[in-house]
């Protein structure tokens, strides 16, 4: 009950840190990532990962992460967990954020509600301390995150809409909206 994984992508950055300023550059990322998921006993699991990210203005980002997961309910599709989180950047850029370090730790919750056999609500909320240090500045404070949408699965074909907002506050307040499809 093992299951590993292996990314390469090539995209724009805009998607690995929120700037418009990296948009405009038109900045472009080739990443590489593995994860690994144990399954254990009494519905628990736990995961981690590793990416690494090569950016076109010649900086790079690697972030980590580790959780362990409940399923409280056999049958409901709820998970809850703990999840910890680093990030940083191997130099700093004044067009998106590029921390030395980004640690974070969160309680979260995320689950399904089906509607019908084609149609179901996805939704996922967290909380949690965190510390961050860019230049001079750093600060602890708390994040939170919530996110989600429908989920249409019929015939093999899925579409998804979600809308998420994240918040977290350090030595300064950061706020993140995002839509998609």
């Amino acid at each position: 009950a093992t299951h590993l994984g292996l990314d390469i992508e090539y995209a724009g950055f805009l998607s690995r840190c929120d700037s418009f300023g990296a948009l405009e550059a038109g900045l472009a990322q080739t990443s590489l990532g593995a994860r690994i998921r144990q399954d254990l006993p009494r519905r628990w699991s736990a995961s981690g990962q590793f990416e690494s990210s090569f950016v076109s203005d010649s900086n790079r980002r690697l972030a980590s992460g580790a959780s362990l997961e409940w399923q409280p309910f056999a049958g409901i599709e709820f998970v809850s967990g703990l999840a910890v989180d680093y990030l940083t950047y191997t130099k700093r850029e004044p067009l998106y954020y590029t921390p030395e370090h980004d640690v974070s730790a969160s309680l979260f919750g995320r689950g399904g509600l089906p509607v019908s056999s084609w149609l179901s609500f996805e939704a996922e909320a967290s909380l949690g301390p965190g510390y961050a240090s860019e230049l001079a500045l750093s600060g602890f404070g708390l994040s939170y995150a919530v996110s989600g949408g429908p989920l249409i699965a019929w015939r093999g074909l899925r579409v998804a809409l979600f809308g998420s907002r994240m918040q977290s506050q350090r030595a300064s307040t950061y706020t993140s909206h995002s839509f998609g499809a």
